[in-house]
């Protein structure tokens, strides 16, 4: 009996540990997704180039009154937020960084939201958007980041402005952000 039960019982094991191997093997970090050597970050997407001295970040959608800030307002704005939480993009990569900025709810607090409104669309000066929820916006963790390891920010990051949701996967960490929409 146990003999007619051994092969059985090894065909599942060699076949989890073949599944298990097929896993690890996919969470490899591809060869079109290297890192910057200058911050150490995995780099996604094209860098694009934002004109500082331009720049607004919108607030628009279902507030009383829109909202625009240059880069300088935005660096004036309290409290400033230092985290190093994992940037994490399943199956590909997990980046540490310390990043510095303003909370989120700072800015969508200088707005009078609507009171149905239950989302925020971020999005970037690539063409980039996704939305989040009204409530995980406003959880006091998520910021907007301006800097990277204590120096402004660098292009290859998000500059001028990039979003941080520690509990949050990568996707919603919008780099070159220039609208928040509310929905």
């Amino acid at each position: 009996m146990l003999k007619r039960l051994a092969i059985p019982v090894a065909v599942l094991l060699l076949g989890t540990a073949g599944i298990l191997v097929g896993v690890f093997s996919c969470s490899e970090v591809p060869d079109w997704m290297p890192v910057d050597p200058d911050t150490g970050l995995h780099l996604t997407g094209d860098s694009v180039e934002v004109d500082i001295a331009t720049y607004e970040l919108r607030v628009t959608g279902k507030v009383d009154q829109e909202l625009g800030l240059s880069y300088d307002d935005i660096l004036l704005l309290r409290p400033k937020v230092t985290a190093a939480p994992d940037l994490i993009c399943p199956g590909y990569f997990v980046d540490t960084a310390t990043w510095s900025g303003v909370p989120l709810k700072t800015v969508l607090d200088m707005v009078a939201l609507d009171p149905d409104a239950a989302w925020v669309r971020m999005k970037s000066a690539d063409g980039y958007s996704i939305k989040v929820e009204l409530d995980v916006a406003l959880d006091s963790k998520n910021f907007l980041a301006y800097e990277l390891e204590g120096e402004t920010l660098p292009v290859s990051a998000g500059f001028p402005l990039r979003a941080v949701f520690p509990d949050e996967e990568g996707n919603r960490w919008v780099k070159w952000l220039v609208e928040l929409q509310v929905e």
